[in-house]
């Protein structure tokens, strides 16, 4: 038997190195938990499942509604497309 993805909405950031990039990631992810560090070498350390995710420039951390986890840019990229969001870039119905 075959089966396939049910389409999802995640939010996600790109991890950038910036302190915008920064500011990004950490307002995805919960308010009540120390989840994710800053590493001197521009590496995020996520904590998924009771384990460490690294994190490089150039990946995405991704939150649904069930998980939260990284993948590498080209996988994001492969896997996810922008969803347009009424008032934020997409153009109203008439």
């Amino acid at each position: 038997m075959k089966y396939k993805a049910k389409p999802i909405v995640v939010d996600a950031v790109e991890w950038t190195g910036t302190s915008e990039s920064w500011a990004e990631v950490c307002a995805l992810l919960p308010d009540d938990e120390d989840v994710i560090f800053r590493n001197p070498d521009d590496t995020l350390s996520l904590e998924v499942n009771g384990g460490q995710v690294r994190i490089r420039v150039g990946n995405w951390v991704v939150k649904s509604e069930v998980a939260l986890g990284s993948f590498d840019g080209d996988v994001f990229t492969a896997s996810y497309e922008p969803v347009l969001e009424l008032g934020k870039g997409a153009a109203d119905a008439d």
